[in-house]
C-alpha cells in the first residue's frame, strides 16, 4: 500500500511540478509576444513621424511660372525688334555734322522783332533752344522759326539766361541712332516751340535756315479741310482754330502713306508714329 501510495505521490507530485512549468513557460511565451508587439507599434509610430510629404506639387508651380516669365520676356523682345524694323532710317549724316550754314536772308518781308525765336547751337554737341527776345537777333544762321506773340511774355524769360532756353542737347549723337524713338527728342522740340501759340498767341513764321542743315531738315504739313499744304522756308505759317500741324522726318514720303485714305485722324496717326502733331486751340 505505502509502495503504492508512493508512485501515485511521485505521479502526482510530477504532474505539479509539469504544471508549474508549463504556466512559465506559457507566460514567457506572453512575454515574449508582448514585446515585439509592442516595439512594433513604437516602430510603426516612428516610421509614421519620419514619412514627410514630397514637394512636387511646389516644384512643379516654381517650373510653371518660370515657363510662364519666359514667354512674356519673349513677347517683349519681338515688340522691340518689329519697333527698329518699322522705324525710318536716321538721316544722312552730312545733315548731323559739320557747320551751321550761313543765311543771307533778310528777312525785310517779314518784319521780325520782339518774340520768340527756335534755333539750331553747335553748343552741347548740338542744341535745340528758345530765344526769348526784344529784337531780332543779331545772326540769324541756324534760326529755323519765330513767333510774333499777341500777348504779353513774363520779363523773367527775357531776362533769365538772357532769354535763352534750352530744350535739347545732344542732337548729333541721337539723330544717328537707328531707333526712332531716340530720334523723338528732335521732334519734341518743335512742339515745345509751337506749343507757345496755345500760350501767348500770335503768328508763326518758318524762316530760311529750315531749308538748311545742319540740323537734320524735316518737313513741315498743314492739315486743313481735309487737304495738306507743306510749308516751306521764309514763309508765314496761317492757321487757323482747329488746323493740325505735323513735323516729319525729311525722309517720310507722307502723301504715299496718306493716299489711301486722308482723314483726320489718319493724319493724327501718321504724325505721332513719326513725328509730333500740333493743334491751335484759341
Amino acid at each position: 500500500m505505502e509502495i503504492f501510495n508512493k508512485i501515485c505521490c511521485n505521479c502526482c507530485g510530477k504532474k505539479g511540478e509539469d504544471t508549474t512549468e508549463d504556466e512559465e513557460e506559457i507566460t514567457e511565451s506572453v512575454l515574449m509576444i508582448e514585446d515585439p508587439f509592442v516595439g512594433a507599434k513604437l516602430v510603426k509610430k516612428e516610421t509614421e513621424k519620419k514619412e514627410l510629404p514630397e514637394p512636387v506639387v511646389e516644384e512643379k508651380k516654381v517650373l510653371q511660372a518660370r515657363k510662364h516669365l519666359k514667354v512674356k520676356k519673349k513677347e517683349i523682345e519681338r515688340i522691340s525688334i518689329s519697333g527698329a524694323v518699322a522705324a525710318l532710317p536716321p538721316p544722312p549724316i552730312e545733315e548731323i555734322e559739320g557747320e551751321i550754314p550761313k543765311v543771307k536772308e533778310s528777312y525785310d518781308q517779314l518784319s521780325l522783332g520782339s518774340g520768340v525765336y527756335f534755333g539750331y547751337s553747335l553748343n552741347d554737341n548740338g542744341s535745340l533752344y528758345l530765344q526769348y527776345t526784344t529784337e531780332k537777333p543779331s545772326s540769324m544762321d541756324g534760326v529755323l522759326g519765330y513767333i510774333r506773340p499777341d500777348r504779353e511774355i513774363l520779363k523773367y524769360h527775357y531776362e533769365n539766361e538772357n532769354g535763352k532756353h534750352v530744350i535739347t542737347t545732344n542732337v548729333k549723337e541721337y539723330m544717328k541712332s537707328k531707333f526712332q524713338h531716340d530720334r523723338k527728342k528732335y521732334f519734341d522740340a518743335w512742339k515745345e516751340f509751337l506749343q507757345l501759340l496755345n500760350s501767348h498767341g500770335g503768328s508763326l513764321y518758318i524762316l530760311s535756315a529750315f531749308d538748311l542743315s545742319p540740323p537734320p531738315r524735316t518737313r513741315i504739313v498743314l492739315f486743313s479741310s481735309n487737304s495738306l499744304t507743306e510749308i516751306k522756308g521764309c514763309e508765314e505759317v496761317c492757321l487757323k482754330e482747329n488746323d493740325l500741324l505735323g513735323v516729319f522726318p525729311f525722309s517720310l514720303d507722307y502723301k504715299t502713306k496718306l493716299s489711301d485714305k486722308l482723314t483726320r485722324n489718319d493724319f493724327m496717326d501718321l504724325c505721332e508714329k513719326y513725328g509730333i502733331v500740333f493743334q491751335l486751340i484759341k
